[in-house]
C-alpha cells in the first residue's frame, strides 16, 4: 500500500514499542549526544501498562506560521526529496543514507577484539544522499533525526545481536556490537551466507510536517449500485449534503443587456401586468444603471422599502431583455403579490476564499538495509582464521503447554538461542484487529466502496485491517518459571531465562466473506500488518453479520499465520472481531496505597462498553517481576465509556518488587478484556462514513378508479432529501429513488425505511397536507393513503 500519513503516525506509535523488543542504541543525530542501551528483553520485566503514550492523539493541523519543524513541500516522508525550513523555503534540509566506509587500503572498516571475554565487532559508516537529492544535498544541511541500527541474520528464525553503542567520529559513525564468542561465530557466518541475509537496518527517526489535503466536496463521493435490480448506477446520496439547497432554482447571470427604449406616449393607461412596487424596483436600476443590476430577493424587498426609490415614477412597460431565462413566479414564491414575468438578475455564485493552508505534523521511522554480505577470499581481513566458521547448530526448540489454555490446549513453541543459551524467542498467542492511537480509540478496521478496475459495473467492498499480535503475560511469566531449567549453570551460576518476541518468515490465511480466500506473506509478527483487500459490496452484509457476534463460530474474517520455527510448523490464529481487540482501549494510572499495595485506577477511553473478566498483575523492577494478587472487585467488571475501576496490587513476594518499592512498576495481562459490539456500532465505527445512504427504487402508483373515487384530481408525494412526484390520470405509476440508511441494509433489518409527506388535491377545496412526516420501507407506495 501506499504510505500516507495516517500510516506514518501508526508507524511511528508502534515503533516506540518495537524499541523495547530489539537490542539498539539510539542516538540524537542532531546534537551528537550518544545514548547507549544494554541489550533489553522482553517479557514481565519490561512490558510495561498502556500509558499515554499510547493513546495520544496526534497534534491538531496549524498554519505554516505556527510549525517548527522542517516541511515536506510534497507531503511525502523519503530520503529522495529536500525539506523546507518552515520560516525560510529556501533553506533545504536532506535525509542521509548510511553506508560502510572504507580504509585507505580499501578495506571494509569492520574489526574485532576480545575485551573482559567479550568480543566487540566495530563497523564504520558513512552518509551520503540518495542520487534524486545528490545535486542539492551540496549546498543543503542534513535534516535532523534520531539514528538507530539494528543487525540482524537468519534464514529462517530471526538473530539479533546486541548493539553496545553508536559513536559519532569525524567520519560518520561507529557501530560497536558486544558479543559472545558462539554470536561472533555466527555472525561471520552469516558473512558468508546467502540464506542468513545478514544486514544492518539503519533506522532514521525524523519529526516533520506536510501540507494537509484539504477535505474532498462533500458531493464527490464514489457511485455505487448494491441492493438495486439491476444494479443501476446512481449517485450516492452523502450525509453531509443539505439536499433541499439542490433543489432550489439555478440562476444564470445576464453578462450583458441593452434596455428597452420606449417612445414618448401622452399619458397612457397603465398596463395592469406591470403595477405595483416590483416594477418599482428593478426597472429604475435598468435604466439608471444601464445594466441589470445583481440583485437577490433580499436585497429587492430592502431597497423597495427606501424613499429614494419610492419616489420614483413606474416605467409603463417592461420588456423581455437579453436571454434572461425567466418564468413567473409562483404565488407561494411572490412576495410583493405580483404576478408579473420579471427576471432577477443574480451575480455568479459567491466562491469563500479558500482557507489557510495547514500543516500536520508527524514522527515516522525511515529504515533501509545494509546488507552485510563478503566472500572469504575477497575480504579475508574480516575472519581472524582466514575463514569461515564451522557451521553448528543455532537453535534448539522447547515446546510448553500453558494451563490457561484449558485442557488439552495449544502447545507454545519457544527458540533456544544456543549461542546465548538464556534467551528464549516466542511466538504470540494471535493476532487480532489493533486500536486506533487518536479518539475515539475505535478498531483499526474501516470497510468502504468503490468500482472494480477489471470491471466497472461491478461495485467491490475493500476492507483495511490492521493485525496486531497479542501475548499474554500469564503464558510468559509461566513459561520463565519453566525454561529456567533449559537454561545451562556457567561458572557455577544459572542465568535467568529472557524472553523475546521471534522474528521469522510467516505466511497469513484469512478467509473473507463471498467465499473469497487471501494469503499474504509479507507478515511483521512484532509490530503487525495491514490488510487490505476487497470482495463483493453485496457480501459486506456477510461480514457485519459475523462482525456484530461475539463467538468464533463462523470461519468467516478468521484465519491463521503459519511459521516455520525450526523444523516445526506452527499454527497461530487470526482473527478480525470487534469484540477482541489485540490492545484494549483501557488506559491507567497507579498509587501507592496502604501498606504492601498498589493501586490501579483502570480507565476505559474507548466509544464502547468493555467487559473484564478478570485481570492477573505482577510487581516489576528492572528485569525482577514479581506475581501480586489482584483483589476481586466482583469480576467480572463493565466499564461504560469513560468508566473506571480500581484494582488493589498485594505483591506476594514483598522482598523483590515489593509494592513498597517506590521503584516497582505494576503490570497487568488484560487479554480476556472483551469489548461489547451493537449492530449499530459495528457500522458506525468501521464503515467509510463519507456513504451514509444508498438510494433505493421505489414505485409509488394508484389506479383511476380510486381518483374519481375519493374525488381527487392529484396526490403528491414529498420525499426526504429526494425529487417529488406527482401522480394523476395521466400519470398512474412513478419510479423513483429515495436515500435509505445504509445501516438498514447491511444488518438486513429492513429493505431500508425513508420518509415522505403526503397532499392531496380534491376537484373542490383546498389542497390538504400532512403535517408530519410518515416512514415506511415498502418497495412499492399504493396512494393515496389514508
Amino acid at each position: 500500500m501506499a504510505e500516507d500519513v495516517f500510516g506514518d503516525l501508526d508507524r511511528g506509535r508502534r515503533a516506540a514499542r518495537a524499541r523495547v523488543l530489539e537490542s539498539g542504541a539510539t542516538t540524537a543525530a542532531r546534537s551528537g549526544e550518544q545514548r547507549l542501551a544494554s541489550r533489553a528483553f522482553v517479557g514481565l520485566e519490561v512490558l510495561q501498562h498502556l500509558g499515554p503514550w499510547v493513546l495520544t492523539a496526534p497534534p491538531a493541523p496549524v498554519e505554516r506560521a505556527s510549525v517548527t519543524v522542517p516541511i515536506s513541500p510534497t507531503g511525502r516522508f523519503v530520503d529522495t526529496v529536500t525539506y523546507e525550513d518552515a520560516a525560510d523555503p529556501t533553506r533545504r534540509s536532506w535525509l542521509p543514507r548510511y553506508r560502510l566506509r572504507t580504509t585507505s587500503d580499501d578495506h571494509y572498516e569492520i574489526g574485532h577484539e576480545l575485551v573482559d571475554g567479550v568480543w566487540l565487532v566495530r563497523l564504520g559508516f558513512e552518509t551520503y544522499p540518495a542520487e534524486e537529492v545528490a545535486a542539492e544535498a551540496a549546498t543543503a544541511s542534513v535534516l535532523p533525526h534520531q539514528l538507530t541500527m539494528v543487525v540482524t541474520s537468519g534464514s529462517s528464525v530471526v538473530r539479533t545481536y546486541p548493539v553496545g553503542g553508536l559513536e559519532t567520529d569525524e567520519r560518520g559513525w561507529t557501530l560497536t556490537l558486544r558479543l559472545t564468542l558462539e554470536e561472533r561465530d555466527a555472525l561471520l557466518r552469516a558473512f558468508t551466507s546467502d540464506d542468513e541475509r545478514a544486514s544492518v537496518e539503519v533506522r532514521r527517526e525524523v519529526t516533520v510536517a506536510a501540507p494537509v489535503v484539504p477535505a474532498p466536496r462533500a458531493d464527490d463521493g464514489p457511485m455505487v449500485g448494491p441492493f438495486l435490480p439491476g444494479n443501476r448506477e446512481v449517485s450516492v446520496l452523502l450525509p453531509v449534503i443539505d439536499p433541499h439547497v439542490l433543489l432550489g432554482p439555478i440562476f444564470v447571470p445576464i453578462e450583458h443587456v441593452e434596455p428597452p427604449v420606449d417612445p414618448v406616449e401622452p399619458e397612457p393607461e397603465p398596463d395592469p401586468l406591470v403595477r405595483g412596487p416590483l416594477v418599482d424596483t428593478v426597472v429604475p436600476q435598468v435604466e439608471l444603471l444601464r445594466f441589470a443590476s445583481p440583485l437577490a430577493d433580499v436585497q429587492m424587498m430592502r431597497l423597495q422599502a427606501s424613499p429614494e426609490l419610492m419616489a420614483v415614477q413606474p416605467r409603463t412597460r417592461v420588456r423581455d431583455v437579453g436571454r434572461l431565462h425567466g418564468r413567473r413566479r409562483d404565488r407561494a414564491f411572490d412576495p410583493f403579490g405580483e404576478q408579473v414575468d420579471v427576471v432577477v438578475a443574480t451575480p455568479f455564485p459567491s466562491v469563500p476564499p479558500p482557507p489557510p493552508q495547514l500543516f500536520a505534523t508527524t514522527t515516522t521511522t525511515l529504515a533501509h538495509p545494509v546488507p552485510l554480505r563478503f566472500d572469504v577470499a575477497t575480504h579475508p581481513y574480516l575472519f581472524p582464521s582466514g575463514r569461515a566458521a564451522e557451521a553448528a547448530a543455532e537453535y534448539r526448540l522447547v515446546t510448553l503447554p500453558w494451563a490457561g489454555d484449558g485442557p488439552g490446549g495449544r502447545q507454545h513453541v519457544y527458540c533456544q538461542d544456543l549461542a546465548r543459551p538464556d534467551l528464549f524467542l516466542y511466538l504470540p498467542d494471535v493476532f487480532l484487529l489493533g486500536t486506533l492511537a487518536q479518539p475515539p480509540h475505535g478498531p483499526e478496521l474501516v470497510f468502504s466502496v468503490g468500482r472494480d478496475e477489471a470491471d466497472p459495473t461491478r461495485s467491490i467492498a475493500v476492507m483495511s485491517a490492521h493485525a496486531v499480535p497479542q501475548t499474554s503475560l500469564a503464558r510468559l511469566a509461566d513459561a520463565r518459571e519453566q525454561l529456567a531449567a533449559h537454561v545451562p549453570i556457567r561458572s557455577g551460576v544459572r542465568e535467568r531465562p529472557h524472553l523475546e518476541p521471534m522474528l521469522v518468515a510467516a505466511h497469513g490465511h484469512l478467509q473473507l466473506p463471498g467465499g473469497t480466500e487471501v494469503d499474504d506473506d509479507d507478515l511483521d509478527l512484532v509490530n503487525g500488518w495491514w490488510i487490505a483487500e476487497s470482495f463483493d459490496y453485496d457480501a459486506l452484509q456477510e461480514a457485519y453479520a459475523v462482525l456484530s457476534t461475539t463467538d468464533a463460530a463462523s470461519a468467516l474474517l478468521r484465519g491463521h499465520v503459519s511459521v516455520q520455527a525450526d523444523d516445526q510448523q506452527v499454527s497461530i490464529p487470526l482473527e478480525v472481531r470487534l469484540d477482541r481487540p489485540a490492545t484494549p482501549a483501557l488506559t491507567w494510572t497507579t498509587a501507592r496505597g496502604g501498606p504492601g499495595t498498589v493501586t490501579v485506577a483502570l480507565r476505559n477511553v474507548g466509544p464502547d462498553p468493555v467487559v473484564v473478566p478478570s485481570a492477573s498483575g505482577w510487581l516489576s523492577r528492572g528485569e525482577e517481576a514479581v506475581r501480586a494478587t489482584v483483589d476481586d472487585p466482583g469480576w467480572p467488571v463493565t466499564l461504560a465509556p469513560g468508566g473506571g475501576l480500581d484494582l488493589v496490587l498485594r505483591a506476594d513476594d514483598p522482598p523483590g518488587a515489593g509494592p513498597d518499592d517506590p521503584t516497582a512498576t505494576p503490570a497487568l495481562d488484560l487479554t480476556a478484556t472483551r469489548v461489547v459490539v451493537t449492530p449499530e456500532s459495528a457500522v458506525e465505527r468501521t464503515l467509510d462514513r463519507r456513504v451514509a445512504r444508498l438510494p433505493r427504487g421505489v414505485r409509488v402508483m394508484t389506479v383511476l378508479d380510486t381518483l374519481t373515487h375519493r374525488d381527487l384530481t392529484a396526490v403528491a408525494l414529498e420525499f426526504e432529501d429526494a425529487e417529488p412526484v406527482t401522480i394523476d390520470a395521466t400519470h398512474l405509476s412513478v419510479d423513483v429513488l429515495v436515500p435509505v440508511p445504509l445501516v438498514d441494509l447491511l444488518l438486513r433489518r429492513s429493505a431500508g425505511t425513508y420518509r415522505f409527506r403526503q397532499t392531496l388535491f380534491p376537484r373542490q377545496g383546498d389542497p390538504v397536507s400532512d403535517e408530519t412526516w410518515r416512514s415506511t420501507d415498502r418497495g412499492l407506495l399504493a396512494v393515496p393513503l389514508s
